[in-house]
């Protein structure tokens, strides 16, 4: 169908033109209604001639027609998400007024584009609006700029910027350096200097700076900070857990037939599509009703037991669990059903593992205290260590604030409570855990690596220290933080496959 404009001469179907891929779109739009892929199109090619303003109606048309189509008299979308506005369709329109320094222009369409749900904004299109900005002197470089721009609009990009993007690749780092670059030699006075490597002019810094384990940036004294999930993310960490747990019971239960001595025995046979996600779930409110102390940390049994070895090991449990209550903590030990009987096969040694009887005494010793719970066979004992980490314990808890503070008088840990210890890092479950900053947030607040010595003579007589490190001491993801003189927020952009350097942007207040 057709929609005309009384007050514009473009059209939503549009007039024959000449160049071959708009004659090929302007088919399909005669043919059939228009879409996003097809306006999409058509933009790039009235801007690429020239036609801006042409460009600018069949836009506002585009966006007309689906704020007309948005909804049914039942309230209920009706177009497909892929015909709504997306970034793409706006970028050509927004390359061009950032190429031309049309600045109202670029925030105008900022704004709308901002507004629109269906608009999922990008890396690299952040960087291109932000480059530009500095590169024409409106985020602060310029002498003479209004009180609408300057840092206040470079604080409210960013903040839009932090929601959306965790990191920023080598590329769009160079482009930021090299917008703010211009714009300083443009907009500063013949009698100020700029290093060619450190950005600095005046109030303005953009660095690349190493950050240490501390979290102090070299070049601004800025803190950064360990930034944890909110309760609704941590929600979703627990709710996604189950969910993970219910699709890979059948997946994991194949796997552990074809490990073992006898692949056709009858349990791995069984269904159980339903057992691991009823198990994690009986787990989840076990955690949650039961009385006494919470605990304050869960332990990865296995990979404890493990440490060093190609076998499992139960002196090495034993040491990290008094190391952890002498810290004034409450441990909880997760361990497969596996490791606990007798013996066991282990598949990457084609052989069996038989436990000691002092294995025997430290796994009787963990349960009489109420200390370990034992995975169900045919579980993945990843997800109960995990979900254990972002339980309310809503009966032990009581509501309680369980983290640590870094000045604590009792010299514990600081940190997330509970804390897991583990030095598993989690590669089978990064990318279909849950969204990136969540994994990275539950993953730098929880984690806690540890060490403990090795052995030379008896595992068991043999005095070996235990140490714990934090996974991470700061969030790895855009974050703005106070500058020690009060004024103004210093940026940090961390640089993708760069794990210690950062794009530091600060603009005095």
């Amino acid at each position: 169908s057709t929609t005309n404009s009384s007050n514009s001469s473009i059209e939503l179907v549009p007039p024959v033109c000449e160049d071959t891929l708009l004659e090929v779109v302007t088919c399909h739009d005669w043919m059939y209604q228009s879409n996003e892929k097809t306006v999409s199109i058509r933009l790039k090619g009235l801007i690429g001639k020239g036609r801006v303003e042409e460009a600018e109606e069949l836009l506002a048309l585009y966006v007309q027609e689906c704020d007309k189509h948005k909804q049914n008299s039942d309230g209920k979308s009706i177009i497909p998400d892929k015909n709504g506005l997306r970034l793409r369709t706006c970028l050509p329109l927004m390359e061009h007024y950032c190429q031309s320094g049309d600045v109202e222009s670029v925030l105008r369409l900022y704004r709308q584009m901002h507004e629109t749900p269906s608009v999922h904004w990008d890396a690299e299109a952040y960087t291109l609006v932000l480059s530009s900005l500095a590169r024409f002197g409106y985020l602060g470089v310029a002498r003479n700029i209004t009180n609408r721009y300057g840092p206040e609009l470079f604080e409210t990009i960013v903040r839009d910027m932090a929601e959306d993007v965790l990191e920023l690749s080598p590329e769009a780092v160079t482009s930021l350096e090299s917008g703010f670059r211009e714009g300083l030699r443009i907009h500063r006075t013949s009698a100020e200097s700029l290093n060619d490597d450190i950005e600095t002019h005046n109030s303005v810094i953009v660095e690349r700076v190493e950050i240490p384990s501390n979290g102090t940036c070299p070049s601004t004294g800025a803190e950064l900070r360990l930034l944890s999930l909110d309760e609704s993310q941590r929600q979703h960490v627990h709710d996604t857990l189950l969910e993970m747990a219910k699709q890979r019971s059948h997946e994991f239960a194949n796997n552990v037939r074809k490990s073992q001595e006898n692949p056709s025995d009858a349990l791995c046979s069984s269904n159980t599509e339903s057992l691991g996600y009823r198990a994690l779930s009986n787990f989840s409110e076990w955690l949650d009703t039961r009385e006494g102390d919470p605990f304050t940390s869960i332990v990865d049994g296995a990979n404890v037991a493990y440490y060093g070895h190609s076998s499992v090991h139960y002196s090495s449990l034993k040491l990290v669990v008094e190391r952890l209550e002498e810290m004034g903590e409450t441990p909880l030990v997760v361990m497969p059903w596996k490791y606990i009987q007798p013996s066991f096969y282990v598949s990457s040694l084609k052989s069996r593992d038989i436990l000691t009887e002092k294995d025997g005494e430290v796994i009787q010793w963990l349960q009489e205290k109420e200390m370990m719970y034992v995975v169900p066979r045919l579980c993945l004992d990843d997800y109960f260590w995990m979900l254990a980490s972002v339980s309310n314990q809503t009966n032990s808890r009581r509501g309680k604030d369980l983290s640590v503070a870094m000045d604590d008088q009792e010299n514990r840990f600081a940190g997330m409570r509970p804390m897991l210890v583990t030095n598993d890092q989690m590669r089978d479950h990064k990318l279909d855990l849950l969204g990136p900053r969540e994994f990275r947030r539950w993953y730098s607040c929880h984690i806690v690596n540890y060490h403990i010595d090795n052995y030379k003579n008896d595992e068991w007589q043999d005095e070996r220290n235990v140490r714990f490190y934090p996974a991470d001491y700061y969030s790895r993801e855009i974050q703005g933080n106070a500058h020690p003189s009060g004024k103004g927020t210093v940026w940090h952009f961390p640089i993708t496959n760069s794990s210690d350097w950062w794009l530091g942007i600060w603009i005095e207040q």
